[in-house]
């Protein structure tokens, strides 16, 4: 008797691996794999390049400070990077210290297109602004949630820096739930990701090209 239920255990135990070893193969077959089997390389082209044509650069319109014409018009006084959420309505997130102090304010594609836009809102203690632009065929960013993070998540930043076209680099959640950076509301995400000035407002992406963050600040 006590060989029969032995024998019984260990033909369900072979069941249930033999199970979940299918599973497992479904759910491999399933799942992304950053391979492109075409070229024989790892590869997260294929998440990112969605998202990647809803990243912006900004250009912000003023007038410097010291004597000047009141007929002048409004020259360039600073520029960043921003991420369209919303393509039907053409808005636009980027930081408020990019648009700070702003007159007029331009919207460059990465199709080559330029467009004007509107500031609807905009608060210093999160540092986001929100822009406006009047546009057909613009893509947008699927927005994830930033409390599922964790660190060593894969991440991407990307914008418009040092005066380069749209670049992208990839790091790793480094921290969450950062502070100490003297801003009024302080709930960061850190990544090892390089962002450097042009960065601001631009997006940090997740490795199925989802908004994850907005790039704010810099330590180094």
């Amino acid at each position: 008797m006590l060989a029969s239920v032995a024998a019984v255990l260990a033909m369900t135990g072979f069941a249930a691996g033999s199970a979940q070893a299918q599973s497992t193969r479904a759910q491999s077959a399933q799942d992304p794999i950053p391979y492109d089997r075409s070229r024989g390389v790892f590869s997260f082209a294929a998440g990112l390049e969605r998202s990647l044509p809803a990243v912006v650069q900004v250009t912000t319109l003023g007038r410097s400070e010291g004597p000047s014409s009141g007929d002048a018009e409004p020259m360039a006084i600073g520029s960043g990077s921003g991420v369209i959420i919303d393509a039907r309505e053409g808005i636009v997130v980027t930081n408020h210290h990019v648009v700070e102090n702003g007159q007029k304010f331009t919207v460059d594609m990465s199709d080559g297109r330029l467009f004007d836009a509107v500031l609807i809102g905009a608060d210093k203690a999160t540092d986001i602004a929100v822009l406006r632009i009047e546009a057909s065929g613009l893509s947008q960013v699927t927005v994830a949630d930033s409390d599922t993070l964790r660190t060593g998540d894969l991440a991407f930043a990307v914008g418009y820096p040092l005066g380069l076209d749209q670049t992208l680099t990839m790091g790793v959640i480094s921290g969450l739930g950062r502070s100490g950076l003297g801003d009024a509301v302080e709930d960061y995400i850190q990544t090892d990701a390089a962002v450097n000035s042009g960065n601001s407002g631009g997006p940090l992406l997740d490795s199925r090209g989802r908004l994850i963050g907005i790039n704010t600040s810099i330590l180094s």
